[in-house]
């Protein structure tokens, strides 16, 4: 007896091997160093406050007596001045235009001279003041 013929193999199929093992897993790639962080941004300063005008050094002399013009303070403009002893004080050509003056003691002072366009001399003590050639326009006295 013979054998039967072995049965044709599709052309496209390797020789029979064993079977492979299962393969591993894939390794993951290597990990790249994450880049470095950015610094921390600093705080942001709080705002300055709002700039005041620098107090006037003129109103350091304010007092009985004072002496404006001769202390190089000829400038008063816009001035409060409201209730202040200034009893025989010295405004002699000094621009106290747009002060306010309302209460103030000016007894016996001298505002010869004085430029006081639209001055608030309200309620002012201005007994014995001397006012020769002062220029009162727009000013208040009630």
């Amino acid at each position: 007896p013979q054998c039967p013929p072995p049965s044709p193999r599709p052309p496209n199929l390797p020789p029979s091997s064993p079977p492979l093992p299962p393969s591993p897993s894939p390794m993951p790639p290597p990990s790249l160093p994450s880049p470095p962080s950015p610094p921390p941004t600093p705080p942001v300063p709080p705002s300055p406050p709002p700039l005041s005008p620098p107090p006037n050094p003129c109103m350091l002399l304010v007092g009985p007596g004072a002496q404006f013009a001769s202390k190089g303070c000829a400038f008063l403009g816009s001035a409060d001045l409201s209730g202040a002893n200034l009893a025989g004080a010295s405004f002699r050509g000094t621009d106290l235009s747009n002060a306010i003056l309302r209460g103030a003691n000016l007894a016996s002072a001298d505002l010869s001279y004085a430029v006081a366009y639209s001055t608030d001399f309200s309620t002012a003590d201005l007994s014995d003041a001397i006012m020769h050639y002062a220029e009162l326009e727009r000013s208040k006295f009630l």
